[in-house]
């Protein structure tokens, strides 16, 4: 069953949403004002947020940023109820994380239509993050334009805040701060990145996949180590970054179906790519790849 927060000051609007989505099969949650939606978030993660727009105290446009700029609520897609059709407040409330918008009054069938559909595809984008976090993939997903998070994995979240972290804590700050430094064109997908440096660690950020607007970015984090033994197995072996990934992985014992949920590629891409690694490297077969990146002493300690 899926969960749902309905954040609306009005007691009359969230009876009448909470019987129509209880009737749909929804779980519902309600809150009468922003700072009481926060105090439900700190406890319970609902699959969407309908948030009214115009609210005394935290209004939607501040509860939609504060929540989208929070790698732990960033993921929960917000739908704002709202009176206000001016296309000045929309592009407002897109610009905060809004993914939709529906007007008032309420027509309740389309409100559970459009619950139906950004359920969905929150769900599958979902099911991404938690394949990276299952494989411990550090993966970094932002809105350059906006100023907002995506999506986040756990390892990424983690080792940003330990490279970032400050007194005042605002690690968040000092990564967009970075990441508009950089030009993200798409010369730049081929290039690697320093994040940020702590005591005598480096964090690296390799862009995966770039969109033509060249507003979201999709950042691959590495600790130095692991950076480092990317470009050594490449420069060792005579490899693309690819290649060098895929023999990466194949070392630390993925199969090529686990590769290629890694690296977003089909498995048969991967088969193609395990091909040339083998025909590069002279070798027949996954163990006499380990065997001899084992071998290599410029490589295997940075393996460990």
């Amino acid at each position: 069953m899926y969960t749902i927060l309905v954040v609306d000051d009005t007691p009359e609007n969230l009876a009448i949403l909470h019987e129509s989505l209880d009737e749909a099969g929804y779980l519902v949650l309600v809150a009468t004002s922003g700072e009481s939606a926060f105090q439900i978030l700190s406890n319970q993660h609902p699959d969407l947020i309908l948030l009214d727009a115009i609210m005394p105290g935290l209004n939607g446009f501040d509860v939609a940023d504060k929540l989208k700029s929070n790698p732990s609520t960033c993921n929960i897609p917000i739908i704002f109820m709202t009176g206000l059709t001016e296309t000045e407040n929309i592009v407002k409330a897109f610009n905060n994380g809004v993914i939709d918008y529906v007007t008032k009054p309420l027509n309740h069938q389309e409100v559970i239509a459009r619950i139906a559909t950004h359920i969905k595809a929150s769900r599958e984008s979902n099911h991404v993050k938690e394949l990276l976090d299952e494989i411990d993939m550090a993966t970094f997903s932002f809105d350059k334009r906006a100023k907002k998070i995506n999506w986040a994995s756990n390892k990424a979240n983690n080792l940003l805040k330990d490279y970032l972290s400050t007194p005042s804590n605002n690690w968040l700050e000092l990564f967009f701060d970075w990441a508009l430094k950089v030009n993200f064109d798409e010369e730049g997908l081929d290039k690697t990145y320093i994040v940020a440096e702590k005591d005598a660690g480096k964090l690296y950020g390799y862009i995966k996949n770039l969109e033509n607007n060249g507003d979201l970015v999709v950042l691959l984090l590495r600790e130095e180590n692991e950076a480092l033994a990317l470009r050594t197995l490449q420069q060792e072996f005579l490899l693309t970054m690819r290649e060098a990934e895929v023999l990466y992985w194949l070392i630390k014992g993925k199969t090529n179906r686990e590769i290629a949920a890694i690296l977003g590629n089909s498995t048969r891409t991967i088969d193609k790519h395990v091909e040339h690694v083998f025909e590069k490297i002279g070798i027949e077969n996954r163990n006499s790849a380990i065997n001899l990146v084992i071998k290599n002493s410029k490589v295997s300690h940075l393996l460990k």
